[in-house]
């Protein structure tokens, strides 16, 4: 635990979350390893191949991409209006991240977060500006974070449920000119934009929306 905390107070993630892991497999009902592995895990997501692509083929600065202080921007043309690279992910791409990658990570957040008691309370001392600063976490951080993690699951299983699946720099570049109309822009272009594709993940949606 001592080793996860060292490396979660340098917000080093994704070694803290291995190091949590490792604790869990001495103890796997510890309330404190699986809080911290459960947080790591999310919180790490920023490292992950996946997700980098994604950011960088929107065109989203690689420098700033800070969890706790992010100031990475994206394109912007001369009057500071969005320009998305012309290449970036279409609408399905981001719903099919979304639903393959960040998903299942958040159901295993959830599922370490289940064993995490209304006793629950520990002490994490953060490193940053080469400043420490002490912060006590417990299980009202705990409940709080849960609920945070099953409304983002309720968002993710309610877009899933539809086609979303637009050209998404063509319909900024013409909001961005005042060229955009949603009949022959959306309707016209994307004739199953909307269409029901999973009941199931509607479902979902409302079971997740509803315990969060």
């Amino acid at each position: 635990m001592n080793e996860g905390k060292e490396c979660l107070s340098n917000l080093d993630f994704v070694c803290a979350h291995t190091k949590f892991i490792t604790a869990l497999g001495e103890c796997p009902e510890s309330e404190e390893a699986n809080f911290f592995a459960s947080l790591t895990l999310i919180a790490g997501l920023l490292d992950t191949p996946e997700l980098k692509t994604l950011l960088d083929r929107f065109g989203v600065e690689s420098h700033g991409r800070d969890i706790l202080s992010w100031t990475a921007g994206v394109p912007r043309d001369i009057d500071g209006k969005i320009v998305f690279p012309s290449d970036s992910p279409k609408g399905g791409e981001v719903v099919e991240y979304l639903k393959t990658d960040l998903l299942p990570h958040v159901e295993v957040a959830l599922a370490s977060l289940d064993k995490v008691g209304n006793s629950f309370s520990s002490l994490i001392t953060f490193k940053r500006d080469a400043e420490l600063t002490e912060m006590e976490v417990d299980y009202g951080d705990a409940a709080f974070y849960r609920a945070g993690l099953l409304f983002v699951k309720s968002i993710i299983n309610l877009i899933s449920s539809y086609d979303l699946d637009l050209d998404i720099d063509d319909t900024v570049m013409q909001f961005r000119d005042g060229t955009f109309s949603c009949i022959a822009d959306v309707l016209g272009n994307y004739v199953n934009l909307l269409q029901l594709m999973q009941p199931h993940s509607l479902r979902e949606f409302g079971d997740s929306f509803e315990y969060s």
